[in-house]
């Protein structure tokens, strides 16, 4: 497995396009528009491509306010079809059209046509991301879907110059299938290490809270029913009435929170926020917080992944209460960089939870050390490593 390391100064500059077929508004949409963003930072020209089926045009660029404008291209059906992969035709012809370099491309399946055109009639190197969906999903679907991937991962081994990875399990994983010997780039989930360090802008609450208050956090989405919300006002029952749960993030099933936090009888302790619109918010309402909560299922799944809020989390600096599932099981450490819960129940979380606030300072200890390891995972150390990993795909050297 290739893993650059090398900061030396940029000497060759890229025509990149990245393609992604998730949401707009998906983690790794914000992913991509940050690597993007730091990429074109070291003079590479960067496209992003987006699927015309979901989200709305302008989201990313709402979202990152004040931030560098990519040439964000937002692929339509032309049949008006509202599906992922209604924007495949569409998407080859523009990627075929467009001399690139590179084509990265995340979580493929059949959207890898438009880079095996790229490959095929522009000579384009063909970089796969695989997160673990692809990876995972084996495990959890039908024969028929299961035939689709194997299909995808066998094209992929064909046609890919390289491959990035979401995390190491899933690098190791792949090894074991791949037949070629191109190059591996782990890449995981980066944060905008200076914003989350120090927030740029100022987040105002939408309650004031009493001076003695403990505020708990929980950034998630609500566009489904989520256990860790559940979970997570559970255990807000455990605790006297010092202790408020803010969930940052919006969705369907919020209602269906809302409704269980007056059932369990803490509403008056829990904060709805709803999305924030500015990115450029986050990070104070982070620091806001005097702990932050990522509850892990010891699923398959979640020992393949790497949330990415939980390198958000880090860079704010405030104290983490999780459990060593996944990437958290080789970032962190128990009562060093973060505090780890024996299991995810409402009654081991709020005893956890209880420990943090009882110990301040020591808290504020374990924040900043993790603050620390998270510095090394910015996103504009990200784009000058994968920098690197372009270079061997490209033959060139630095």
């Amino acid at each position: 497995m290739t893993s650059p390391a090398s900061n030396k100064k940029l000497i060759q500059k890229y025509n990149i396009c990245l393609v992604n077929h998730g949401d707009t508004t998906s983690p790794s949409s914000k992913h991509i528009y940050l690597l993007g963003a730091n990429l074109a930072k070291l003079g590479h020209s960067v496209t992003v491509v987006f699927p015309g089926a979901t989200g709305d045009v302008d989201v990313i660029d709402r979202f990152f306010v004040n931030r560098p404008r990519l040439n964000v291209v937002h692929m339509k059906s032309t049949l008006g079809l509202k599906s992922h992969y209604a924007s495949v035709l569409p998407e080859l012809s523009f990627v075929t059209s467009n001399r690139f370099d590179i084509v990265h491309i995340w979580t493929a399946k059949i959207p890898l046509i438009p880079g095996i055109g790229a490959r095929i009639f522009q000579s384009s190197k063909l970089v796969v991301h695989v997160e673990d969906v692809e990876m995972d999903m084996a495990r959890r679907v039908g024969p028929l879907r299961m035939l689709s991937i194997r299909v995808s991962t066998i094209i992929a081994d064909l046609f890919a110059n390289g491959y990035t990875f979401l995390t190491p399990a899933l690098a190791s994983e792949a090894q074991a299938r791949l037949t070629n010997n191109n190059p591996l780039f782990v890449m995981g989930a980066g944060s905008d290490f200076e914003m989350f360090a120090n927030p740029p802008m100022e987040y105002t609450l939408p309650h004031k809270l009493p001076r003695d208050s403990v505020l708990i956090g929980l950034f998630c989405t609500l566009k489904a029913r989520n256990s860790y919300v559940e979970i997570a006002l559970e255990m807000l029952t455990l605790l006297d009435d010092r202790y408020f749960l803010m969930i940052t993030g919006d969705g369907k099933a919020r209602k269906i929170y809302e409704q269980l936090a007056k059932k369990l009888q803490v509403e008056k302790r829990v904060i709805f926020t709803g999305y924030i619109p500015d990115y450029s918010a986050i990070p104070s309402a982070m620091q806001q917080c005097d702990i932050l909560l990522l509850p892990l299922l010891d699923t398959p799944s979640n020992h393949l992944r790497w949330p990415g809020k939980l390198t958000e989390y880090m860079s704010s600096g405030t104290p983490i209460v999780t459990n060593p599932i996944g990437p958290v099981k080789f970032l962190l450490k128990d009562s060093i960089s973060a505090f780890f819960t024996p299991s995810i129940s409402s009654s081991d979380l709020a005893e956890t939870v209880r420990r943090v606030s009882e110990s301040p300072k020591v808290a504020t200890k374990i924040g900043v050390a993790a603050q620390k390891i998270a510095k090394n995972l910015d996103w504009s150390r990200i784009a000058k490593k994968i920098t690197l990993f372009y270079d061997q795909l490209m033959g060139k050297t630095r």
